[in-house]
């Protein structure tokens, strides 16, 4: 059998195999398992064709357990899968560990060359069973792994999303038989949105319970930031030379990417028309006020020339500035937080 014009399993054609082995046109690289690469090694060739070896040793796989949440293999080269077959297959850079288990659901979805994946639903409800490591990763995620995910999919896709995804994992317990494992899936869930109270371990699930929930992922970035900007020393642009154009295309951009990196999304020729021609999209007033709004300050060059002299003015200043940009948004307290 060929893998990706380099992996051979040898099953008939052992002669074949033998001659090439002698004229050094393939490689050994496990049991019956030989390559046409000769530049890499067993474990790349293996790892970069590890689903189609999948296939071939577990015809009816299931990939499952934490690989099926993680779509992909763990670090110590881990799959995990369901099976018909017991036995444990080894190969560099890879272990299947086959496990008996139920048969792939119509929910179940499809993997590359013809394998099946565990449902999103069915993964999480598969990982909330616990396990334990052994001479490698265990088969499941941690209740701290399980949280984290849980939180970084609420953060992403929101909450309609998650409560989608608790309704499926519902319909999936009962044909598996796993109402444990929902029960406490479903705490987690409910921790997360504050209507429920177990115990969690994550970090991040913690202060999203507590009501302050942030985003892990971008600490190292802001502190990686926090010390290129402490190793460079700032550098004096004066503006006072430009001209009022030239003042006016600046601001213009400011306000443009303000709002951009915030997620209000416009093509600058839209965002142009919205500042110098008053064009507001129907289909999305608030966020043309808050370029517009974003621009009037900033344009304002008397307004950006003031300088509290102490906390209270500093307050009230970014309230008066809050209170234009939030103007169509009452939801976010125009001046008021």
């Amino acid at each position: 059998m060929i893998y990706q014009r380099y992996l051979y399993r040898n099953t008939e054609l052992s002669a074949s195999v033998h001659q090439a082995m002698e004229q050094g046109k393939l490689k050994k690289i496990g049991s019956r398992l030989y390559t046409k690469n000769l530049r890499d090694s067993p474990e790349v060739v293996v790892k970069r064709n590890w689903f189609n070896l999948l296939k071939d040793y577990y015809p009816d796989a299931l990939i499952a357990d934490r690989t099926a949440l993680e779509n992909k293999p763990a670090e110590d080269g881990s799959v995990f899968i369901i099976s018909s077959k017991k036995r444990k297959t080894k190969l560099p850079g890879i272990v299947f560990n086959p496990r008996k288990g139920h048969p792939p659901l119509k929910s179940d979805r499809d993997f590359i060359e013809g394998i099946k994946l565990s449902s999103t639903a069915r993964a999480y409800l598969e990982n909330m069973k616990p396990s334990r490591a052994r001479g490698g990763v265990a088969r499941t995620l941690s209740d701290e792994e399980i949280e984290e995910r849980l939180d970084k999919y609420l953060r992403q896709r929101g909450e309609k999303a998650l409560n989608k995804l608790r309704d499926d994992c519902y319909e999936v317990a009962k044909v598996l038989d796993m109402e444990k494992e929902f029960k406490k899936l479903n705490d987690i869930i409910g921790s997360l949105f504050g209507t429920r109270d177990s115990n969690l371990v994550s970090d991040t699930a913690k202060a999203r319970k507590e009501g302050v929930p942030y985003d892990p992922e971008r600490i190292p970035i802001f502190t990686n930031l926090f010390s290129k900007l402490k190793e460079t020393a700032p550098v004096l642009r004066s503006t006072s030379k430009i001209s009022q154009k030239e003042k006016t295309n600046l601001s213009f951009f400011e306000a443009y990417f303000s709002n951009f990196i915030e997620g209000t999304e416009f093509e600058v020729s839209e965002a142009a028309d919205i500042v110098f021609n008053n064009a507001i999209p129907m289909e999305r007033p608030e966020d043309a006020h808050d370029i517009l709004g974003t621009f009037r300050i900033v344009s304002n060059y008397d307004e950006m020339s003031r300088v509290p002299d102490d906390f209270e003015q500093f307050q009230q200043l970014l309230k008066k500035r809050h209170a234009m940009i939030m103007e169509l948004r009452p939801e976010k307290k125009p001046g008021e937080v």
